[in-house]
């Protein structure tokens, strides 16, 4: 046998191979962005959460959906396109000892976990609020987070190895705001808004003398309101006094009338006229 045929017997029989492809290969890499409050998975900004014995595939999807309603011809423009958040799909492999076990690391690969340890570092990668970078030789993908794994053993790949599927989404972020001496509020930085103090004063001025006028002008109307309620309320009040006094004066000229009509009947006539009225009803 010769030296060459020992030494790839050798490195295929001790797991070396896989060390030498990764360092030949194009590189990936998963790195924080952003922590969850109080750090609960305990790894850093710019840390590498895991590094895996390889990686089997990288694919990313990019979407947008349109509005399904008809619209005017002409009239389609970006307000009519939504842009959904990017997603992120990488299979990776975890290489193992012993079948039996999943704690037992593999010292010939280049995992940065045992197989326990990384399925529960993807439960809390999954549970909390991190965001993460994705380095691939083409492009840099900022701020993911994992909404989704799945992972398999098959036994033509032999029992120890750890297949893994890991979706991330990407996390579509405004930018942050501050005010001087305030909170976010909006969406535009104003950090290094400049204040001129004789403009503003001059403004502050303006604002001022638009005010005591405004008050003036307000004052003014609001006499002219009340002579105006004043008259009116005072012509109400005659024109009713001029209508009661004519009402009384009419039924003062009734009564006279009817009592000097009823003094000229005779009483006989009366009595005649009542006696016809009774036989009547």
């Amino acid at each position: 046998m010769s030296i060459l045929s020992i030494a790839s017997n050798l490195l295929s029989e001790t797991g070396l191979s896989s060390l030498v492809s990764s360092a030949l290969s194009p590189q990936y890499s998963i790195t924080v962005k952003s922590q969850d409050t109080n750090n609960p998975i305990d790894v850093d900004v710019n840390d590498t959460p895991f590094e895996p014995s390889s990686w089997v595939s990288f694919e990313h999807i990019a979407e947008s959906t349109i509005s399904t309603a008809p619209i005017e011809a002409g009239s389609y423009s970006s307000f009519n396109k939504v842009q959904r958040p990017a997603e992120i799909r990488v299979t990776f492999t975890v290489e193992g000892w012993f079948g039996m076990s999943g704690n037992i690391p593999n010292p010939y690969t280049s995992a940065s976990h045992t197989r326990t340890e990384m399925l529960n570092l993807l439960e809390d990668m999954k549970k909390y609020a991190y965001t993460y970078d994705l380095e691939t030789p083409d492009k840099v993908y900022s701020g993911y987070d994992l909404i989704h794994f799945d992972y398999q053993t098959r036994s033509n790949n032999g029992v120890t190895l750890l297949i893994v599927n890991a979706f991330f989404q990407e996390v579509r972020e405004t930018m942050e705001v501050k005010l001087s001496g305030g909170t976010p509020s909006a969406n535009v930085n104003l950090t290094n808004l400049s204040t001129d103090t004789s403009a503003m004063s001059s403004v502050l001025g303006n604002v001022s003398d638009a005010s005591g006028t405004t008050s003036s002008g307000l004052s003014s109307l609001s006499e002219k309101v009340s002579g105006i309620v004043e008259k009116t309320s005072d012509t109400v009040s005659s024109a009713m006094s001029t209508v009661t006094t004519n009402i009384q004066s009419a039924v003062t000229t009734a009564s006279t009338v009817y009592s000097k009509v009823d003094s000229a009947i005779p009483a006989q006539a009366k009595t005649a006229a009542y006696s016809i009225y009774n036989s009547l009803r």
